[in-house]
């Protein structure tokens, strides 16, 4: 053969070469040797040559064979990582070559049958209205190289809606190039993106679109939140993330989320607030069903465009009347797919097994109708679920998760469906605590933690408590920080103080000397809620030692996220020097934690706002309520933007009014409602509320809104208008005709009117009641306080609507009221202020972060 030809002559021309260079040296040598007798020399210089010869074949064969052990050892790495994507990928490629079916669009043989007629690669697209936007805003991301901005797309809406296909088609026309990335959202774990990610960037040059179908399957599992999204970015800059969420899931994660919650579960919420949302409804407007009936035209004879096409295309009907009537017409049918559908419900990322599916299975025929679920039973049971919903469909209510055919999964569809209110009406025992103690009980320590998240959106504590202490046993630092990290929080809402401080301690001592970034974070959180623990067990010392070891320990960390954690616990010592009785103290901490952070970007800006809101409560404490108040104000002016802390900036100065520590509202409608008895005919005075908005919609607008929500009762006591001159031009020049027809003269005058710069000076001298919006702090110290002055932070129409309504609508003697208080609620709750008018006896928010 010539290859071996070849071989043969580079090994002949390296032998001749060893062979030359020992000529060489032999003769060298001799000449060196010239004393010695000629059989002398012969008898030295062979054996040397000879040796010589052997030492540099050796080297050659050990170079060759270094040679071929790398490369050897670099195919096994090649293969070994191979092997590890397969594990964590189910699609890795280019998204024009990509199935749909694949990425999570559920397959259908009417598309599929309309496809092949067309000789289409894949079923027809119907487009949508949002399209447009949607592939501008992937254009848009894919251009940003920096990371001041999230690349995060989210599309909600109900189960198919269609957000996964208008997704995929949106990344097939921008981002053809791009390497799109599906992990297997069968195989998840707290660090199974973060492996991902770092496996796949040697081909995927161009930059990488994450696809993330069912986000809540990847959140629940931990997989991704602020910082590693963050993080990848840095180490990544062209990716895009493309998720799909459910809109009743996203609202059960965004009901976790609050300025107190930490940990895993509230990252997650805060995540998804940082998305940028596109929302898909169940039904199709006119244009768009008009396009699928030309793309599909069967579905004229059946569709229906409030079902939605995506709905149509799979037989949701049919897959919902075979559910329904299933308990009665196939009861170990009907329990096998309970049984994969609060598999998935539970939170489990891996599919169901068969034997898992019949002890689950089982436990519900048993507990429905009080028959075991024999072999023959479930044979049939799992065939009758297999089964198409009609004929040639090729979907029904169980499908197999994998190629082994040993794995369920229930149609997700259904799965939504049960998880709605018709479900919860139809299966009152679904998912009880048996429910969550078998599934706990089948799964690894691993598999347990997004049990544990699923079960915890659900309110379901106990069984949150006993997945977390299984996955809190697990090897992954993530996982098992993120499990005690819940389970401590669990505790300490339980009561269980020292139970809650032995996780967060776990947690310090198993991991505390890793220099992670991502773990260095979670051990601080840790930290400051062992602080947080102690603090309100009443140990406030022992809390400040805890705050300033977690700040001494970490404060010089090189990560953004820690610091911003340290920042907190900043935040937190002052509040624990408060609780000690070191008010000053206290408040030159918090003092300083605003002076460090308060121009800073977030997260930092937003630890600077809780720490101004916190010096309130402090002053508060200290029993300095005027200069509380001003901390409050000061707080809603600076960080106006922050929504968890202006809902309580409001409620405090609201409870503060309620209980008399200002009283400013409460003096007020005394002053201008006195007994009734003092009035000569035994009735109150009339009020008029004059609006003098500059905005002559908005004042006519909020004058209309206030007397169509009044008590009927009210129109006798108090009249809201807006005159034609409005602003400060009204009380130095104002519309005495105007006045004379339509405000009676012995009416008390209520003013309602936005802060301007001549106001101050015009409202000292004129006296009077009014009403004040300001922008800003520093608008309320150009005031003098008056009982008659009601000053506050809002300009808009609905919160001069929120604070009337708040300050006369309790029913506290002698003043009547002129506003029903779940009227009151409902337009605080409009305004952004749902805790505004709540009852002082109702309001328990605690003082602090």
């Amino acid at each position: 053969m010539v290859t071996g030809r070849s071989g043969t002559s580079r090994r002949a021309r390296w032998a001749i070469a060893s062979l030359a260079m020992a000529s060489l040296l032999f003769g060298a040598l001799a000449a060196g040797l010239g004393n010695l007798h000629a059989s002398q020399q012969v008898a030295v210089g062979l054996p040397f040559a000879f040796t010589l010869l052997a030492g540099v074949t050796y080297e050659l064969r050990s170079r060759t064979q270094h040679r071929q052990d790398g490369a050897q050892s670099a195919a096994l790495a090649s293969t070994e990582i191979a092997r590890e994507l397969r594990t964590l990928v189910k699609y890795r490629g280019l998204p024009r070559d990509a199935d749909p079916a694949e990425l999570g669009v559920s397959p259908s043989s009417l598309a599929r049958q309309q496809a092949e007629s067309a000789s289409l690669p894949r079923p027809a697209y119907v487009s949508r209205a949002v399209d447009q936007e949607l592939e501008r805003c992937l254009r848009d991301l894919a251009e940003k190289s920096d990371g001041d901005r999230p690349r995060l797309v989210l599309l909600l809406g109900p189960s198919k809606s269609g957000k996964s296909r208008a997704a995929f088609e949106a990344v097939r026309r921008v981002l053809p190039d791009r390497v799109l990335v599906m992990p297997d959202p069968h195989n998840l774990a707290a660090r199974s993106l973060d492996r991902l990610l770092e496996l796949v960037p040697g081909d995927t040059r161009g930059g990488i679109v994450l696809w993330l179908d069912e986000l809540d399957r990847f959140l629940d599992a931990g997989c991704i939140d602020i910082a590693r999204l963050a993080r990848w970015h840095r180490q990544l800059p062209g990716l895009v993330v493309v998720a799909t969420l459910r809109d009743d899931l996203y609202s059960r994660y965004e009901e976790t989320r609050s300025g107190e919650a930490r940990g895993p579960l509230s990252d997650a919420a805060n995540l998804l607030r940082l998305a940028t949302v596109f929302s898909f409804g169940a039904s199709w407007g006119p244009q768009d069903w008009e396009r699928a009936l030309e793309a599909y035209p069967g579905l004229r004879a059946h569709g229906r465009p409030e079902r939605g096409l995506g709905v149509e295309l799979i037989c949701g009907p049919d897959l919902l009347r075979r559910f329904q009537v299933a308990e009665n017409s196939s009861p170990a049918g009907f329990a096998v797919i309970c049984a994969a559908i609060d598999w998935r419900r539970c939170g489990v990322a891996q599919a169901i097994r068969a034997d898992e599916l019949r002890d689950l299975a089982g436990q519900y025929l048993w507990r429905r109708r009080r028959a075991p679920m024999t072999d023959d039973a479930f044979r049939d049971a799992l065939g009758w679920a297999l089964e198409p919903v009609l004929p040639g469909a090729g979907i029904s209510l169980l499908h197999f998760a994998d190629a082994s055919g040993e794995n369920y999964e229930a149609v997700d569809y259904v799965v939504a469906y049960w998880d709605g209110p018709e479900g919860h009406a139809a299966a009152p025992d679904s998912l009880v605590p048996a429910t969550w103690e078998l599934i706990i009980g089948a799964l690894s320590d691993d598999a347990c933690f997004p049990v544990g998240w699923a079960a915890l959106r659900r309110s379901r504590r106990e069984e949150a408590a006993a997945a977390f202490s299984r996955s809190a046993r697990s090897a992954s630092p993530a996982t098992a920080i993120g499990s005690l990290y819940e389970l401590g929080e669990i505790r300490q809402q339980d009561g269980a103080t020292e139970a809650a401080r032995d996780a967060f301690t776990q947690i310090v001592a198993r991991f505390g000397e890793s220099d992670n970034p991502d773990i260095m974070r979670q051990v601080v959180m840790a930290l400051i809620a062992m602080g947080i623990s102690l603090d309100l067990d009443d140990r406030p010392d022992e809390a400040i030692s805890v705050f300033d070891e977690t700040i001494a320990r970490f404060g010089s960390s090189a990560d953004l996220p820690v610091l911003a954690e340290v920042a907190r616990a900043m935040s937190g010592r002052g509040l624990s020097l408060s609780g000690a009785g070191r008010h000053d103290e206290a408040i030159a901490a918090l003092n300083d934690v605003v002076a460090r952070y308060g121009s800073s970007p977030e997260p930092f800006v937003d630890e600077a706002a809780r720490s101004l809101l916190n010096r309130g409560y402090v002053l508060l404490d200290a029993g300095q309520p005027a200069e509380a108040i001003a901390a409050f104000s000061e707080t809603m002016a600076r960080f106006g933007s922050s929504a968890a802390i202006m809902p309580r900036a409001f409620a405090t100065v609201a409870r503060m009014e309620r209980e008399g520590l200002l009283g400013v509202g409460h003096r007020l409608r005394q002053r201008l409602f006195p007994a009734a008895d003092a009035a000569p005919d035994g009735t109150s005075p009339l009020v008029a509320f004059l609006v003098l908005l500059t905005d002559g919609n908005e004042a006519s607008g909020l004058a209309r809104l206030l007397q169509d929500v009044a008590l009927l009762e009210a129109d006798e006591r108090a009249l809201f208008a807006a005159p034609p001159v409005r602003g400060v031009t009204f009380l130095t020049d104002p519309d005495r005709e105007w006045r004379a027809a339509n405000v009676p003269p012995d009416a008390a005058i209520v003013y309602l009117l936005s802060h301007e710069d001549a106001l101050p000076g015009i409202v000292e001298r004129m006296g009077g009641t009014y009403y004040i919006g300001c922008s800003g702090a520093e608008q309320f110290a150009a005031y003098t306080s008056s009982d008659s002055l009601r000053l506050f932070l809002g300009d808009e129409p609905l919160a001069f609507a929120s604070i009337v309504m708040a300050d006369f609508s309790e029913p506290e003697p002698p003043p009547p009221c002129l506003f029903a208080r779940s009227e009151a609620s409902l337009m605080a709750m409009l305004a952004g202020l749902p805790v505004l008018a709540r009852d002082a006896a109702d309001d328990e928010l605690p003082f602090g972060e």
